[in-house]
């Protein structure tokens, strides 16, 4: 599960803690969390993040996600074509980007002219390819199992998206969750704690931007060269993230890409961290058949298990992983200086 912050590039709406929470009681025997620098990314490093961590633990024996189209031996016929570019891919993949569009319908129309492929024009899509290109990078064992999404598209009713503006809005949400995740929301509602939206963090963020040099700016990670300028320059005439957001995205740079760059700027991630591999195996929850599963992980993986950030070592990834709780904690309602420091104060929920 990713941390405090998402693929879509954006804060969490409830923290990871209370997540983890949630996700053991409704039936997640182990919680095990995506750190930031991975969940942050594009779809090829949040998959490289994601996959890396499950190849380590040495128990898994498939992944299963979901996507819109779940014909396994497509997704797996586009993910060995895309880990072995041939020279008319390449060729083609060029002639897309020269008309001035993004990356990823540039490759998605590369595909679809040299092989005939048609899978990568959902975010689901994408993200399920790149599962499987990170595990054949790593020569894994591990199956997968796609299944088809039904039911709410985004934004529509039912949807995750939908959940959250009834959040943001104040109204009942109640029939769209289980009980036990509707009595959480309205604890950390009451504690302060939720929700969370992202122009909390405009502040923040503009100040960044208001003392940050281009230098600066360009290893951060999926700058784009030349596009630090232009976000500094926005930086200083917009009054926050969203109203940035939109002044910054172009027809090569689309919103959600603009989005996990900002993300990025306010984090201080950067593009050497996101290359590096996971060091540790972090717990945010689990069962007592999650504990079992632990047990055997511990004998097996090589990485450290880590129940509590106070019991831990001092790993670079996990320090960063500290300060972005501790930026999350600006989007809290309640101030109280003490949940900048939740990493230390909040061990894995355990469900007894």
């Amino acid at each position: 599960m990713s941390g405090n912050f998402v693929q879509r590039g954006s804060a969490a709406i409830c923290n990871k803690w209370a997540r983890a929470e949630m996700a053991v009681k409704n039936g997640v025997n182990l919680v095990i969390e995506l750190p930031s620098v991975y969940s942050c990314q594009t779809a090829e490093i949040f998959a490289k993040g994601a996959i890396e961590i499950l190849n380590a633990l040495k128990i898994v024996d498939c992944i299963s996600f979901g996507v819109e189209n779940d014909n396994k031996e497509e997704i797996i016929k586009t993910a060995t074509v895309l880990n072995n570019e041939t020279p008319e891919f390449k060729e083609e993949l060029n002639k897309q980007l020269s008309l001035g569009i993004g990356y990823p319908k540039a490759r998605q129309t590369a595909l679809k002219e040299v092989y005939g492929i048609d899978l990568t024009d959902s975010p689901n899509n994408i993200l399920a390819v790149e599962y499987v290109r990170q595990l054949k990078k790593l020569g894994s064992n591990i199956d997968i199992v796609p299944v088809k999404r039904k039911g709410s598209l985004h934004d529509k009713e039912g949807s995750a998206s939908y959940i959250r503006e009834l959040i943001k809005e104040g109204r009942d949400f109640s029939d769209y969750v289980p009980e036990s995740v509707a009595e959480i929301v309205k604890r950390e509602t009451q504690k302060g704690t939720m929700p969370v939206f992202d122009n909390a963090f405009s502040q923040a963020l503009l100040y960044k931007l208001r003392t940050a040099t281009p230098e600066e700016l360009k290893n951060i990670a999926d700058m784009a060269e030349g596009l630090e300028n232009r976000i500094i320059a926005e930086g200083r005439k917009q009054n926050d993230m969203e109203s940035l957001v939109s002044a910054v995205s172009t027809k090569r740079y689309s919103n959600a890409r603009i989005r996990r760059i900002l993300q990025n700027v306010l984090l201080g991630i950067t593009k050497e961290e996101v290359t590096e591999s996971p060091s540790y195996i972090r717990v945010l929850g689990a069962d007592k058949k999650g504990f079992t599963m632990l047990k055997e992980i511990k004998e097996r993986c090589s990485l450290p298990v880590i129940l509590k950030t106070a019991d831990a070592q001092n790993f670079s990834q996990l320090e960063k992983e500290i300060k972005c709780s501790s930026v999350y904690a600006l989007g809290y309602n309640n101030k109280d200086i003490s949940l900048s420091s939740q990493e230390y104060t909040m061990g894995a929920y355990i469900l007894k």
